[in-house]
């Protein structure tokens, strides 16, 4: 939360106050007319508003509280997300997709490659099977006949 806080004394820049039982100097800057500080430290703000002085001539003028609506948390969640792209990968290829029309090799390959899957012409049945399931995809009609033998 962002409070701001106004000296009116025109003799006075900064004030000192003690922040965890260490000096701490406030130095108030111009805002026009009048000397004004702002912070979004707690423990400044109490420290401020613990000292004599406090309602005086340093007063309280404004405070921001910070806003939880619906767009900030999705900002929030967004930062996460960008931060661990390897997660956000790994859940989208749980996502299994079942491809039932695939019945040889040569028609899977196809498939990946189509699907920007890299695979060797090579490949033997288990390898295309296994490549398949890390990217997401089910061939549950995948068998090797006599035509998928011929690369």
């Amino acid at each position: 939360m962002l409070k701001t806080y106004r000296i009116y004394r025109e003799s006075a820049r900064s004030v000192r106050v003690s922040v965890d039982g260490n000096p701490f100097i406030v130095g108030f800057r111009s805002s026009g007319r009048v000397l004004e500080y702002s912070t979004r430290d707690k423990k400044i703000q109490e420290a401020i508003e613990k000292d004599a002085r406090f309602n005086h001539f340093i007063c309280l003028v404004y405070t921001e509280k910070d806003e939880v609506t619906p767009d900030v948390i999705k900002q929030k969640e967004d930062k996460a997300e960008t931060k661990n792209p390897k997660e956000k990968e790994d859940v989208v290829k749980e996502v299994i997709t079942n491809v039932s029309d695939i019945t040889t090799i040569q028609q899977a390959k196809a498939f990946l490659r189509a699907n920007g899957v890299e695979i060797a012409k090579s490949a033997t049945l288990e390898k295309v099977i296994e490549v398949a399931k890390e990217n997401g995809f089910d061939f549950s009609n995948l068998s090797e006949n006599i035509d998928s033998k011929i690369n």
